[in-house]
């Protein structure tokens, strides 16, 4: 059983084939046999390299799990064997370790940001539509309109509030109050049953400006403005009408000429109460202008062991009021509310937004959407499969097609994540009234986020 000595941990590991090196990284629980199938497709042309990884399988551990500290050892375990560059595969836990390898050493290479091989260098290529001011005038001739608002041609993803929709939800966007997800704990508050976190509401429908027009040119989600009414009940079935209301024209260095689009949705129950009215906009900016530009050039930032353990015991060590009332004159100005932090972002926590928030067309369903709409999405010249313009949030080589150095976040997932430290620190007793945010700057696969806030008046 073959080992290496990596910075104090022993570490099994399996290895077979040649050519250029591909480090697989299990997931949570498993060890090096999960990558068995990978292992007999690759081989043939690939050094196929993979480790239990520490308190796993074979592997020692003398050591606290922590992403850093395992990248180390992997990465003094590649050295070990002799390997100075190679392609990084993950899964699940896997995830995190990967980017956090990446970020560390530049010989690493994501998949995302790099072909598996150098002969399939071809990058995708998306729509490129341009603003034109014939295009600006059915554009504008539509504000004040209503639409339906739905998600590919195809309604609401979430048009009923479900225990398992408001759980699938809190998990993607990394929440863990209970009174979002347990029925026992729910009972026993003011509401005497399940409620939704207030920006559960974005996976009926994030409101953000898009309400048609200029296909091809890039849409990035800019801000929210949330005014609430009522708390959302478990089973509340949820319609919302949206109304585009502006088109401003901006200038700016991202892309030159860009377009500020705005709309409002009003979200009602079953019995026509309005639960929230939402105000949302976006910039609208040409693909081709805002790559040809690349205002935005960097590379990851290199976490330290100490940065990703500090990172991890705040997340594990959330201060949610909960049960406790906050009374009026426990109040005070210059409070400062709890911090909650998000990351690093892993394309894992883009993965379960998607999942709990965003959805998506699988097959036939998005092949009618691409012939419907052309510029919703690219076939990938490499693998010629048809996907999605909202890979920019999943894959790099997308995301460089929109200008953007790297994948990056949704604008609603991080408004979504706006409103986790609000619930913590009022508690179960309070209700969110307003959520005010800009989306100014691009989050990346990498990023940490960190929610804070004070009170400024009462």
């Amino acid at each position: 059983m073959p080992h290496v000595d990596a910075n104090g941990e022993r570490l099994h590991y399996r290895e077979e084939g040649g050519g250029p090196a591909v480090l697989l990284i299990h997931s949570m629980g498993a060890d090096c046999t999960m990558w068995r199938d990978q292992f007999a497709a690759l081989s043939d042309r690939y050094r196929c390299i993979a480790f239990d990884c520490r308190g796993h399988g074979a592997s020692s551990y003398n050591a606290r799990f922590a992403v850093a500290g395992v990248a180390a050892e992997l990465k003094a375990g590649l050295d070990a064997l002799g390997v100075e560059t190679c392609h990084l595969v993950g899964l699940a836990m896997g995830v995190p370790i990967a980017v956090c390898f990446a970020a560390q050493w530049p010989g690493a290479r994501l998949p995302g940001r790099d072909a598996m091989a150098d002969s399939a260098a071809e990058k995708p290529k998306i729509a490129e539509g341009k603003i034109t001011e014939e295009a600006l005038e059915r554009l504008r001739s539509r504000i004040g309109t209503y639409n339906r608002p739905s998600f590919y041609g195809m309604g609401p993803l979430h048009e009923a509030a479900t225990r398992d929709n408001i759980r699938h939800f809190v998990r993607g966007i990394g929440d863990p109050n209970p009174l979002w997800v347990d029925a026992e704990y729910a009972q026993k508050t003011r509401w005497g049953k399940i409620i939704a976190t207030p920006t559960f509401l974005y996976s009926v429908y994030w409101t953000s400006g898009r309400t048609g027009g200029l296909p091809g040119v890039h849409g990035f989600h800019a801000g929210n403005d949330w005014l609430w009414h009522r708390p959302i009940y478990l089973d509340d079935e949820i319609t919302v009408q949206e109304q585009f209301t502006d088109l401003e024209e901006k200038k700016g260095e991202f892309a030159g000429r860009v377009f500020i689009q705005s709309s409002i949705s009003t979200y009602r129950n079953q019995r026509g109460e309005t639960i929230a009215e939402c105000k949302g906009w976006q910039f609208r900016a040409e693909r081709r202008a805002a790559r040809e530009r690349g205002k935005y050039q960097r590379e990851p930032h290199r976490y330290t062991e100490d940065e990703i353990l500090a990172i991890e015991d705040h997340m594990l060590n959330e201060e949610i009021r909960g049960a406790v009332p906050r009374f009026w004159e426990d109040v005070n100005e210059g409070d400062e509310i709890p911090s909650v932090v998000k990351g690093p972002l892993s394309m894992g926590d883009i993965a379960a937004f998607e999942a709990g928030c965003i959805g998506g067309l699988g097959h036939v369903f998005a092949l009618r959407e691409f012939r419907r709409h052309p510029a919703w999405g690219y076939r990938d010249p490499r693998t010629g499969a048809l996907e999605a313009v909202i890979r920019v949030h999943a894959t790099s080589d997308t995301a460089g097609a929109a200008g953007l150095p790297m994948a990056y976040d949704y604008g609603c997932q991080r408004m979504s994540w706006l409103g986790h430290p609000l619930t913590n620190w009022m508690g179960d007793d309070g209700f969110l009234k307003r959520l005010y945010g800009e989306v100014r700057r691009f989050n990346y696969v990498g990023d940490t986020t960190w929610l804070k806030g004070r009170v400024t008046g009462k």
